[in-house]
């Protein structure tokens, strides 16, 4: 079982933003029994791809959403644009179900807050990827992050309403009169099956 994940996003009564959690620390932070997140012959990969992850995903959705100039908006829009179709075809090469193969690693769990997100906070409040953009709209992202979510243990890491309702409730100069859209059903809109 994944006893990971703290870091996920709060949990039901708990207040917090996602950990940002170093690569020589994730081991310590996030592991089940038999979970290594940072396998010896993956290590390369997941320091590759967790760059520009970061940079174009994770942080380009906060570049799109906290712009003040259209140029720094348009260059974060497309940075989203690109991350996301790198990350699709990152999928594509490895052959899945996680990011880099048939191993859950630090680089998966990076991603996942994100994509948690993505559809319900970061592209209709931040305008992430130009705001129309969808992740479900990348077919083995979407698949990918329905992978992660039936992981044992990921679901219960993660208040969803909470994460996605934060966004609207807290950030004034992005959502004023701090109103909270109705979000998707995780199960039916998002394909995030219940866990048992």
């Amino acid at each position: 079982m994944l006893n990971a994940v703290h870091f996920l996003g709060p949990t039901k009564g708990q207040r917090g933003a996602p950990a940002d959690f170093s690569s020589s620390s994730s081991s310590s932070v996030a592991v089940g029994p038999g979970l290594d997140l940072r396998p010896a012959d993956l290590i390369d990969e997941i320091d590759a791809a967790a760059e520009w992850i970061q940079d174009l995903v994770n942080n380009g959705c906060y570049r799109c959403g906290f712009s003040t100039r259209q140029e720094a908006y348009d260059e974060a829009a497309k940075g989203v644009v690109e991350g996301l179709t790198r990350v699709e075809a990152l999928l594509e090469t490895s052959g899945g179900p996680f990011l880099l193969g048939g191993r859950m690693t630090e680089l998966d769990v990076r991603l996942l807050p994100t994509a948690l997100r993505f559809d319900a906070a970061y592209a209709p409040l931040f305008r992430a990827g130009g705001g129309q953009l969808r992740l479900r709209d990348f077919r083995r992202l979407d698949e990918w992050l329905k992978h992660c979510w039936r992981v044992p243990g990921v679901a219960a890491t993660i208040d969803l309403e909470d994460a996605w309702a934060s966004y609207y409730k807290q950030l004034f100069p992005l959502n004023p009169g701090a109103l909270v859209p109705l979000f998707p059903d995780p199960e039916k809109d998002l394909g995030l099956a219940p866990q048992p």
